[in-house]
């Protein structure tokens, strides 16, 4: 129990930082290879040796063969040569030795562990090791189809001294190598997180109201820069944002300030003298016509506020198409008959929508009301409903004068007003209905555009999803 409350407390004075822990990666890994080099540069030097020495046990069978052919019937010969042969590999410590097939010795060199290999199975064409020594057994038919067995030996002393001075080098490199792996490992870690230290600098220099730094791209298209460009997008986002708070803000202001100011001037004026009360009802209607325009700024304000906020969600429904599209016709059919303009609306597709039907419906009424005030007289206004297999798709088509094309990207921007035959009319826009559409319409995971119609007119589609597919 202590043990592990000793670890634990050890744990906790480590550092902590990523660095760190990258050093202590590095260098646990670069240790291993280090190893796992060195032993199999040991071992591959192990196995090389004692492959030359099979491939030399293997050429002298051969070659005492080949003397055995010849003088079978002569083991006195024969064993001389093999003691010749011995003599002349005494640094090898070689050994020789002619069987017959049932283990007993015909002739062999002298060897200090002699009586010690005669008693060895015999295996042809197999090595073996016994006792620090390699064997080879070479089976031979003599002419008279007489099988005998060359065997041939050599120490693997040499072998294992070889082992055992690049035993000695290997591990003094590695010791060396181990004690240099956290400084490689640390440098490996510097390198590796100096891209994240810039973005951490740059990050610190990040205010509300200055988002001009970004992150810095090396071009490598690694995660780092990966990173760097999804946060630098993040950046951007945030700053066209609070860009546009900024202009909302002060549009709102002056929108909030010219009603409030001509409030208070017409109060002041009318508190100059003494008026009738003709002249102070008057006032009071221009009071409250302002109001009332005040009023409805706030509404739309507010509305706007709710969609982008995702709060409508809360109270959507499911609903026909049918129940946005005609209740809105038949509040402006009044206002287009007197205007002398005619309302169409196509069919309406049977398909049901999920959402909030008091926004949408708002949506239709804007839309209307956009092209009623900007048609000419006698024209016709038309109503296009068209379902696909995942939404249904709502156009809205005049015959008035368009939209210039330049303009075109900005109608749906807040208090966005169009020049010249489009610009506010005496009627007092306000500039936000589209902006409303649009975030009404977003707010339901839908798509709104404007474009203009050939020769003269606009149309307004919108796009939402059906129930079953949200």
């Amino acid at each position: 129990m202590s043990l592990g409350m000793n670890s634990s407390s050890l744990f906790r004075y480590l550092p902590k930082s990523f660095r760190w822990r990258l050093t202590l990666w590095n260098t646990t890994i670069i240790s291993l290879l280090i190893l796992f080099c060195l032993f199999g540069v040991r071992e591959s030097l192990r196995f090389t040796l004692l492959d030359e020495i099979d491939q030399l046990l293997r050429e002298d069978a051969a070659e005492i063969a080949l003397s055995l052919q010849k003088y079978a019937d002569d083991p006195t010969f024969l064993g001389d040569e093999l003691r010749r042969k011995a003599e002349g590999h005494y640094q090898r410590d070689w050994y020789g030795e002619i069987l017959r097939t049932d283990g007993t010795s015909i002739c062999h060199s002298s060897f200090q562990n002699q009586s010690q290999q005669l008693f060895l199975p015999l295996t042809p064409g197999q090595f073996r090791t016994l006792n620090n020594q390699r064997f080879f057994d070479y089976l031979v038919i003599l002419p008279n189809q007489t099988q005998r067995i060359v065997r041939v030996a050599e120490s693997l002393h040499s072998v294992e001294r070889d082992i055992e001075r690049v035993t000695r080098s290997v591990n003094f490199v590695g010791l060396f190598l181990l004690l240099i792996a956290p400084g490689g490992g640390w440098w490996l870690a510097v390198r590796a997180i100096s891209p994240l230290s810039d973005m951490i600098q740059t990050t610190k220099k990040l205010r509300p109201h200055q988002l001009d730094e970004r992150l810095p791209i090396r071009g490598t298209n690694d995660e780092l820069d990966q990173l760097g460009t999804t946060v630098n997008g993040f950046l951007d986002r945030i700053a066209a944002y609070l860009s546009q708070q900024r202009i909302f803000l002060a549009d709102v202001s002056h929108e909030l300030r010219s009603p409030l100011t001509a409030l208070q001037a017409t109060i002041e004026v009318s508190l100059l003298q003494e008026r009738s009360v003709q002249d102070y009802q008057n006032t009071l209607d221009q009071i409250s016509q302002e109001c009332e325009r005040l009023s409805r700024l706030v509404r739309q304000l507010l509305l706007i506020a709710e969609s982008e906020s995702g709060r409508a969600a809360v109270s959507f429904t499911k609903f026909q198409l049918a129940e946005i599209i005609l209740p809105s016709v038949e509040m402006f059919y009044g206002l287009a008959e007197s205007r002398e303009i005619q309302i169409y609306c196509e069919p309406i597709p049977t398909c049901y929508l999920l959402g909030n039907s008091n926004q949408l419906r708002q949506v239709i009424h804007n839309l209307l009301d956009n092209a009623i005030r900007y048609s000419a007289e006698k024209t016709t206004i038309s109503i296009v409903c068209t379902q696909f297999a995942n939404e249904v798709q709502i156009q809205i088509l005049d015959e008035g004068c368009g939209i210039p094309e330049h303009e075109l990207r900005n109608v749906f921007d807040r208090f966005y007003r169009l020049e010249s035959s489009r610009n506010r009319s005496a009627e007092g826009g306000t500039g936000l209905g589209l902006s409303i559409c649009k975030a009404i319409v977003l707010a339901h995971q839908g798509q709104i555009e404007a474009r203009n119609r050939l020769p003269s007119g606009t149309e307004f589609r919108f796009r939402l999803p059906l129930a079953n597919h949200t």
